[in-house]
């Protein structure tokens, strides 16, 4: 990551109050929350734009992409690392453990939250000294 600039995090939610929390909580920490959206075509598409460094998905969305799916594909089309916040973990878990997606059970607190980002973060920044 280029060194003064801001981590950009993308929330893919389709509940729109946790969605709202999600943008609101994580924007007071400092983050650049690039785009909230519940629809997996609309988050590849912002996606591609916003080249997030993160992207904090759901699993079930509100259309035919769900977000297993969509999370693989951002994150093998702009490196993006993955955290998944769900009540069905077991779900993302099985597709999610290959690439190094982090997972966070519903209901959690802001103090996990901020540690599984902060974790996720830790692991990019491990990652960019790679030569």
């Amino acid at each position: 990551m280029n060194a003064g600039r801001r981590v950009r995090i993308l929330i893919v939610e389709d509940d729109y109050l946790l969605a709202e929390e999600l943008r609101s909580t994580i924007g007071e920490w400092g983050y650049e929350i690039v785009g909230v959206t519940g629809r997996g075509g609309d988050a590849l598409q912002l996606a591609l734009e916003a080249r997030p460094d993160v992207l904090i998905s759901d699993i079930r969305l509100s259309d035919a992409l769900d977000g297993v799916t969509v999370a693989e594909e951002v994150n093998r089309r702009t490196g993006a690392k993955v955290i998944f916040i769900t009540a069905f973990p077991a779900e993302a878990y099985a597709s999610g453990r290959d690439w190094g997606a982090k997972f966070l059970g519903k209901p959690y607190s802001d103090r996990e939250l901020r540690a599984v980002i902060e974790e996720t973060l830790g692991d990019r920044s491990e990652a960019d000294r790679q030569p």
